[in-house]
């Protein structure tokens, strides 16, 4: 197994701030241009979804796409941690980490869910930047509002049973 890899607390707000500024208009077809503006490597590309090296490793950005319209871009911000208590409590204390620095560098989120697994969300007025801790990893995203709302929609369809 591969040891576990995290980008800095430092790098990550950065990223962030680099992610937010980017034109929500833009289609796949314009990966390359997007990849090469981060300094990230295009693995694969379709015409719904790319496949990124962003310096964690192959596949270590994923953007999705409806239509050609780009609705998310993910990017790792660890790779996978151990399936461990210890692992676990690693992801946590780097994404603790990683939690505070952007909400030093952006200010405090608009929205913040608590539970087993924590994620923190910054809207802007065509996209939002979520910070998620996974079970094993942790993950920086930018997705339209539209997208956003739609799946929180189905989470909720989902917890009441009707999904």
């Amino acid at each position: 197994m591969t040891a576990w890899h995290t980008r800095t607390p430092e790098e990550v707000a950065d990223l962030a701030t680099r992610l937010r500024a980017i034109d929500w208009t833009w289609q796949i077809t314009e990966i390359d241009q997007i990849a090469q503006r981060f300094g990230w490597k295009v693995i694969s590309s379709k015409p719904a979804w790319a496949l990124l090296d962003t310096g964690l490793g192959p596949a270590s950005g994923k953007a999705f796409a409806d239509n050609g319209q780009v609705e998310r871009l993910h990017v790792d911000a660890s790779t996978i941690g151990p399936d461990t208590s210890e692992g676990r409590t690693e992801v946590h204390a780097a994404y603790s980490a990683m939690a505070r620095t952007l909400v030093a560098t952006l200010g405090p989120p608009t929205t913040e869910i608590i539970g087993d697994l924590e994620e923190l969300r910054w809207a802007g007025p065509h996209s939002t930047l979520l910070l998620q801790e996974l079970a094993r990893s942790i993950k920086l995203s930018l997705v339209t509002n539209e997208w956003l709302t739609g799946f929180d929609h189905r989470v909720e369809l989902s917890r009441q049973g009707q999904l």
